[in-house]
């Protein structure tokens, strides 16, 4: 990965991705340690078990295990425990809040790239890190169409988010999906997949602090600087897409389009339902192939839908006598690829939170977290925000997402 481009400063970036990649690989090292079989030591009642990690408490599970404390132990495979869901949320949120800063690159800005060809490259980095869990999941992993599904849902939503930016603004529109991803998630968990909170009532405590404080996080931006040079990386029609949710394109500049209130929030009524239900396949996966290795299917779904996006806008081009994408490949294509690892590894971890006690329920919404990552960058690292009412805001409502997840780890994980 050190390649070398001149006159921009990839090496710190270089050195940020490999820390990141360790962080990722600890994460996954202390979770399969989590997972060991609770009857390694004592294993009296469950002599004849092989008790050797997951496959050990699955045999358990399904040949000795008949009740009692023993039957509830040989679920811990079922239902990894609240701290590795707590884990996961940090690597999840760090990474999420994280992967944008390859694309801040001044050759990546430069070549105003199209979004096609900006998704096709970033989404070559998730199928990367993808086919890594794979390796780590070869136990549990099987192809299935349900992740083929969530990588189809997730394209659409990032395609209506960038609508959501073009009719609201950067902020408000952010904080109304973030809002309504937390809020779709939850009912997912709670009425479809009947993931009951431990305490509802103080539950919904959590979700309202978390809700307002991703309001003020998001709120806390200041919008970009009229620069009548800058570069872009949006197109004119609504048929662009971003690499993720959690911090779309907000760097490049745009033409101002006509405005429309009503259309912005039914974009972002879209983001909601489609991003906040990326992970309901997940949940109708049969429980034996439920893993990390779900990801690799996921990344399939979103080339597929990435590459057919691209041949169309190609298509489209040549049809409208218009310049078809390019490519940039030398300039571009690995600060794109080196995001979409990054993002692909937080997307490995919102995975684990899923299968967690915290669940689609609460888990899933604790990742929207991401977005105070991406503001402490901008506001300490890229000096983006100036506006001291601005920063106290931000951090004021950063205190308020902490208290909210604690919260939600203390009184949101699954009773049943």
């Amino acid at each position: 990965f050190f390649y070398h481009f001149e006159g921009s400063a990839m090496a710190g970036k270089q050195l940020l991705f490999l820390l990141a990649f360790a962080f990722l690989a600890s994460w996954t090292l202390g979770m399969d340690s989590c997972c060991q079989c609770p009857f390694s030591a004592p294993c009296t009642v469950l002599a004849d078990a092989d008790c050797t990690g997951r496959t050990g408490c699955e045999v358990a599970n399904s040949t000795l295990c008949a009740s009692g404390d023993a039957a509830e132990q040989c679920d811990w495979d079922k239902k990894l425990s609240t701290a590795v869901g707590l884990i996961s949320i940090c690597c999840t949120v760090v990474l999420w809040g994280t992967f944008f800063v390859f694309l801040k690159d001044e050759k990546v800005v430069k070549a105003n790239l199209h979004p096609f060809v900006f998704q096709l490259y970033m989404n070559l980095g998730i199928a990367l890190i993808s086919g890594w869990a794979i390796i780590l999941d070869t136990s549990n992993w099987e192809f299935t169409p349900w992740g083929i599904c969530s990588g189809f849902i997730w394209v659409p939503a990032n395609i209506f988010a960038i609508s959501a930016c073009k009719h609201l603004g950067m902020a408000v529109a952010q904080s109304t999906w973030s809002g309504g991803v937390i809020i779709c998630s939850f009912l997912w968990g709670w009425l479809y997949f009947h993931e009951t909170p431990h305490n509802l009532p103080m539950t919904f405590v959590g979700l309202a602090g978390l809700i307002i404080s991703i309001c003020g996080i998001a709120s806390s931006n200041e919008p970009p600087k009229e620069d009548p040079d800058a570069t872009r990386l949006l197109d004119d029609d609504l048929t662009t897409s971003t690499p993720n949710l959690q911090h779309p394109s907000s760097d490049y500049k745009k033409e101002a389009p006509p405005r429309s209130v009503v259309k912005g929030l039914l974009c972002c009524l879209m983001v909601a339902v489609l991003a906040g239900s990326t992970n309901a396949p997940l949940m109708m996966v049969p429980a034996g192939q439920r893993g990390p290795g779900f990801a690799a299917n996921f990344a399939i779904g979103i080339l597929l839908t990435c590459i057919c996006c691209f041949i169309g806008a190609h298509i489209q081009a040549r049809v409208a006598t218009q310049r078809p994408p390019q490519w940039h490949l030398r300039d571009t294509m690995l600060p794109c690829l080196l995001s979409g690892i990054m993002w692909g590894a937080g997307n490995i971890g919102s995975i684990t939170v899923t299968l967690s006690t915290l669940g689609l329920s609460i888990g899933f919404p604790l990742t929207q977290s991401a977005l105070l990552v991406a503001g402490l960058w901008g506001i300490l690292y890229y000096k983006e925000v100036h506006s001291k009412m601005r920063i106290v805001r931000f951090f004021v409502s950063a205190l308020l997402l902490l208290a909210s997840a604690v919260v939600l780890a203390l009184y949101g994980a699954a009773a049943n």
